[in-house]
């Protein structure tokens, strides 16, 4: 009698191309000690740049790691022509040198797939040196055949980048929803809002400010999270200015450091509105997290993230008809939805993750 030809599982290659610490801390914690342990015998290897310290704190993951942007994509151009069968998962991306090897046909892109992150599918940067780097960024993304994303994020590609594939596929970033912290009910004096993710100026904070003002009045209390990136005083003074131009002082508090994941939970938690205001999908962590403790949020009527939550069943709300009584209704809709039921919550978005590397693995 002869046995069952074992079926050859193929070596998969996750690549964590920029060193965006938090992030890549979530992937790899997230594999480790989530997602391998559901999947079958199988090769995963992991490039990454970051310290090396991550082969310590991830000792059941194999993980190379390397110092610079240039150092990854070398290596992966490499790696690809030494296994051409092999496949590779482009986690997030942020890096030039492996847009410009995809684009100058130096990284082929079979059994290529990229996941997308949200910013390096949009083009809104205003600096002379990423308006001259887009259009080599955009033939390489033409050219990736295979694409993993949010409904919103598909639908961006689909209509601005390249014709729809049956190799595209819904996925969801792993987020942390801090379901193990304790938090302390609190109860607020004056409406309280969340203004943005970070100090990135795509969350158009200045005119986000001016329809709270518009829509909301002045007497409510806005906090500002800008962190992030580094080196930003510069938009953070012009935040500031303007934010005591139209609210007391003493109901504003702009956050210049970044707050370990712990304080920035409870601080969420203790907010009754988030507010958005950024036209591309970014923030999907905060949103989530605003969601998971039932604080309502205000979208960007462009924000292709709506096309999730509407997908899932969530309610938000969008800025042109915002009143304090839709906020308490749409409170009260998110206290009544089933959140283990939401596709980019826990177990949803580990049940997606599981189904496409399965089939990878099997070369289905």
């Amino acid at each position: 009698m002869v046995g069952r030809e074992k079926r050859v599982m193929l070596p998969i290659y996750h690549i964590l191309g920029s060193e965006i610490e938090h992030h890549n801390q979530q992937v790899l914690t997230f594999f480790q000690q989530e997602l391998l342990p559901l999947l079958p015998d199988s090769e995963h290897f992991f490039y990454v740049v970051g310290k090396p310290s991550l082969q310590t704190a991830f000792p059941h993951l194999r993980i190379k790691q390397f110092s610079s942007q240039k150092a990854i994509a070398n290596a992966l151009i490499a790696k690809k022509r030494q296994n051409p069968t092999a496949c590779f998962l482009l986690h997030g991306q942020f890096n030039p040198w492996i847009w410009l090897a995809i684009a100058l046909g130096r990284l082929p892109t079979t059994n290529l797939i990229w996941h997308i992150w949200g910013a390096d599918l949009y083009e809104m940067a205003t600096s002379w040196k990423f308006k001259l780097f887009y259009p080599f960024r955009r033939v390489a993304q033409q050219k990736i055949l295979q694409v993993w994303a949010t409904r919103g994020d598909l639908d961006h590609l689909w209509r601005n980048m390249r014709t729809r594939s049956e190799q595209d596929h819904l996925i969801y970033f792993p987020t942390k929803l801090g379901d193990q912290i304790k938090i302390s009910p609190t109860q607020n004096d004056r409406l309280t809002i969340l203004l943005g993710n970070s100090g990135d100026p795509a969350n158009e904070l200045i005119q986000a400010l001016s329809e709270i003002h518009q829509r909301l009045g002045n007497n409510v209390r806005i906090i500002i999270p800008m962190g992030y990136p580094e080196n930003n005083e510069s938009y953070i003074r012009q935040v500031e200015a303007y934010s005591k131009r139209l609210f007391l002082a003493e109901n504003l508090q702009i956050l210049r450091k970044k707050l370990s994941f712990e304080e920035y939970v409870t601080l969420l938690s203790h907010c009754d509105l988030g507010y958005f205001n950024f036209k591309r999908q970014q923030g999907i962590g905060t949103i989530s997290l605003l969601i998971s403790h039932n604080v309502p949020c205000v979208l960007h009527s462009a924000n292709p993230f709506g096309l999730d939550l509407q997908a899932e069943k969530v309610p938000y709300l969008l800025a042109e008809n915002l009143t304090a009584s839709q906020i308490q209704t749409t409170k009260q809709q998110l206290k009544s939805i089933d959140k283990n039921r939401i596709a980019f919550f826990a177990p949803g978005y580990t049940k997606l993750w599981q189904q496409r590397l399965i089939e990878l693995m099997q070369n289905e």
